[in-house]
């Protein structure tokens, strides 16, 4: 949301480096959160668990790569749009 108002590169960047920094506490945290909601399952319910959430989080990564350029090229929303619709996905 506040790289829609942005102005500068250097606010770009580091909305950009705290987006990137709140993805890395997330997955740490999705493992703690099943670990302890399976933590005593042994039939493999924790780790197909790790296995979904890693998958898509894996997935998320690799499309949010080509996705908001190709919005940019096949459509006429500007880069501030894109980010706006990427916040609001996220």
């Amino acid at each position: 949301f506040v790289l829609r108002h942005v102005t500068t590169s250097n606010g770009a960047i580091l909305c950009c480096a705290a987006v990137e920094f709140c993805a890395s506490i997330l997955w740490p945290a999705a493992v703690v959160i099943l670990g302890s909601h399976y933590g005593n399952e042994t039939d493999g319910r924790f780790e197909r668990g790790v296995y979904v959430t890693s998958i898509a989080s894996r997935c998320g990564s690799l499309l949010a790569v080509p996705i908001p350029p190709l919005l940019i090229k096949w459509t006429n929303i500007t880069w501030r749009g894109v980010a706006g619709i990427a916040s609001m996905t996220s």
